[in-house]
This record gives C-alpha cells, sequence and structure tokens, in this order.
C-alpha cells in the first residue's frame, strides 16, 4: 500500500493492490480529472512530483516529448510503487464537472418497501458519469422523463443508484410496474450546485427526509 499526496491541494489516498492510480482516487473520493479512463483521452493526466511509478495498462494517448520529460503520465495506465507526490486537476466545484447525455443499461431494480424501489443503472465502460455528491440527473425512459438524485457513491461512477418512490409521477409508475430490462435510460446530468465540501473546517449538518431515507 502506498500513500499518494496530491500537489498543491494536500490530499492524500492510499493505492491498494493492483489497482491503478485513477482508481485509486476514485475509490477514495477525490475527484480528479479523468474522461474514458482507457488512456484514449488522455484528461487523467498528472505529473509526478516525487517518488516512483510503473506502467501498468496499454493506453492509446500519446504524450509530447515535453510531457515525458516534465514526468507527466496517465493515471488510468500506471500505478505507484513508492509513496509519491503528483500534481493532478481536481473536480472541487460543479462547474469542474461536464454535462453528458448517456445511454445506460438496466442493472436491477430492488423492491425494497411497498412504497420505494431502488434502480440500478450503469454507464458503458468508456463513458462513466462524473459527479460530486448532492448533484442529480434526469433520466428519460422512451417519452417519459424525470429529476433525481443521484443516491450512490461518486467512487463508483458507472454504476449509479436511484430511489424511485411509488406513485411520484408517470416515470416512477412505469419504472415501477412496466421497465423491462432490455431498455435503454437516457441520462443527462450532472445538475445542481448543492454539493458536499470535502473540507469545510466547520460541523455539518445532515437533514433526512422524503423516500431517500
Amino acid at each position: 500500500m502506498y500513500k499518494i499526496e496530491l500537489f498543491p491541494e494536500g490530499n492524500e489516498f492510499y493505492q491498494r493492490g493492483s489497482e491503478n492510480l485513477l482508481e485509486a482516487a476514485l475509490t477514495s473520493g477525490i475527484s480528479v480529472n479523468y474522461g474514458c479512463t482507457s488512456g484514449n483521452c488522455g484528461l487523467c493526466k498528472a505529473k509526478l512530483l516525487h517518488g516512483q511509478i510503473e506502467k501498468c495498462q496499454f493506453f492509446d494517448y500519446v504524450l509530447s516529448i515535453k510531457e515525458r520529460q516534465e514526468a507527466y503520465f496517465l493515471m488510468c495506465g500506471h500505478r505507484a510503487t513508492s509513496d509519491i507526490v503528483i500534481e493532478v486537476n481536481q473536480a472541487v466545484t460543479s462547474a469542474d464537472i461536464p454535462l453528458q447525455t448517456i445511454k445506460t443499461k438496466i442493472k436491477k431494480i430492488d423492491r425494497i418497501t411497498e412504497h420505494i424501489s431502488i434502480l440500478h443503472i450503469q454507464t458503458p465502460r468508456n463513458q462513466t458519469l462524473r459527479f460530486l455528491a448532492g448533484q442529480f440527473v434526469k433520466l428519460q425512459v422512451k417519452d417519459l422523463e424525470t429529476y433525481l438524485a443521484i443516491a450512490s457513491c461518486p467512487c463508483d461512477e458507472r454504476n449509479l443508484q436511484f430511489h424511485i418512490q411509488y406513485g411520484a409521477d408517470e416515470f416512477a409508475d412505469y419504472v415501477n410496474t412496466q421497465l423491462k430490462p432490455t431498455e435503454a435510460v437516457i441520462l443527462d446530468g450532472p445538475m445542481g450546485n448543492f454539493i458536499l465540501d470535502e473540507n469545510p473546517g466547520n460541523p455539518r449538518i445532515f437533514i433526512a427526509y422524503e423516500s431517500g431515507f
């Protein structure tokens, strides 16, 4: 296990086992910049300031000679072999997260009470949803749509959960009575500025209400 320190913010996370640096950051709740997760876009580019890394995955994106000389690398294609310090772009506000339209597939629907079900959807591997805790999305099936808060952790941006309240609207009724596993769910988002401040410096107050609790 190696400690990864982010410059200049000073955030830290740990890389465990065989995970690459991008996986380790996201699992730890660190919202670093990334796009495809497969080494094609170059958005998870970081700069090694101290320590040692090794390549652990093939990728197509080509760093320039200058970037290689300045110790830039792709987080999705490398892992640490010692404690390291890196410089990387992070998403800290909703303005740092781009809006996306993603065609997702249904994993399952859990009917947890007589009034609530949990809709599990999955994005394609090459188009995961970047979001911050507290944001919401628009979901659409056929000509029905609704806006729902994301009920799952930002640490897993491919497998998403939404709480569906029976009778809330036509979308909820369709999900709970007619939605088939073969149907596509179109997602637009993320949206919303009311997000969790990871470093508030003050006590936090949580208020629980409605169907999510």
